[in-house]
Formats: C-alpha cells, sequence, structure tokens
C-alpha cells in the first residue's frame, strides 16, 4: 500500500528554513506523514507547526516524489509556504535546531533528497513527478536507521 508524506519548503528572503532532525542529526525540510483522511497539503503545514512553531500557509505545489532505494512505498509531496507568524519553538522529539540558510550555503549533511526539492522549488515550474535516486545500499542502511528509530520510539513510547 502507498504511503504519502509532506514537506513544506518555507522562503524568507534568499534564506529557505531547514530543520536539524533529532533522529538522524541531519538537516531536512519540515514535514511528515500524511493522516488518514487528510490533505497532503495540509499535513505539511501541520507538520511545519508541530515541528518548528511557524505558522504558513500553502502557496504552491513542488512536486510528488518516489525514493525506491530509500523508502519504497511512499510518495513525498513537496510544497512551498508562505509564512504567516509564529516564532521558532522546536519539539525536541522531533529535531534539535531550525534555521534559516542561504538556498546557496546549505548544510552539507542534509536528508536525501533535499538539494533536489529545493532545486525544484527554485526552478517555478508547474509540479514535477520525480524519482530520487541513490546507491542501493545506501537507501538499506537508511532503512535500518529509520527502523531503528521506530523502535526506540515505540519502546520510551515517543512519537
Amino acid at each position: 500500500m502507498e504511503k504519502h508524506g509532506a514537506i513544506m519548503l518555507v522562503f524568507r528572503d534568499d534564506t529557505v528554513l531547514l530543520q536539524l532532525r533529532e533522529d538522524f542529526r541531519v538537516w531536512a525540510f519540515p514535514g511528515g506523514g500524511v493522516e488518514h483522511g487528510e490533505r497532503w497539503q495540509d499535513a505539511a503545514v501541520r507538520e511545519t507547526f508541530e515541528e518548528t512553531g511557524l505558522i504558513v500557509r500553502f502557496e504552491r505545489e513542488v512536486g510528488a516524489y518516489t525514493r525506491p532505494n530509500y523508502s519504497p512505498g511512499l510518495v513525498v509531496h513537496a510544497a512551498v509556504g508562505r509564512l504567516e507568524g509564529g516564532e521558532i519553538r522546536l519539539d525536541p522529539h522531533e529535531c534539535v535546531a531550525a534555521d534559516w540558510f542561504p538556498v546557496n550555503a546549505l548544510p552539507r549533511r542534509l536528508l536525501p533528497g533535499t538539494r533536489v526539492y529545493l532545486a525544484d522549488a527554485l526552478a517555478g515550474g508547474p509540479p514535477v513527478t520525480r524519482e530520487i535516486d541513490m546507491p542501493r545500499w545506501q537507501g538499506v542502511l537508511w532503512r535500518i536507521g529509520f527502523r531503528l528509530r521506530d523502535l526506540r520510539n515505540a519502546i520510551f513510547r515517543r512519537g
């Protein structure tokens, strides 16, 4: 069964919002799973608020992405959102930092696909459908990491 996730790209001047994930200590756009009956656009807005404390409004779709070697069966929907208010207030179970980075000077440690999402958002064209490729061994390591994270969260009743 296909699962859906949603991420939000929020721009301020020539910078973009990234969060440092608690689980893998990599930078990524705010986002998460789409709940049953929820539109992916609403999930992107909700996840951004839950993880960062920032209020955003959905502005436009960037694209739908699959990552067969990384998260098979998952479609990630990317959106651009307009910052409406709020202050950065982190959920420590989700992320340990959030900051604005120049779009041409992102940190090195990024969640796979982050640069692709950003490039497509900056291109400003119609929504894309794209497969994000990575070596199979790298995808296996990421999947093992996610399973270990889920096990840790279940043991400690987090997330």
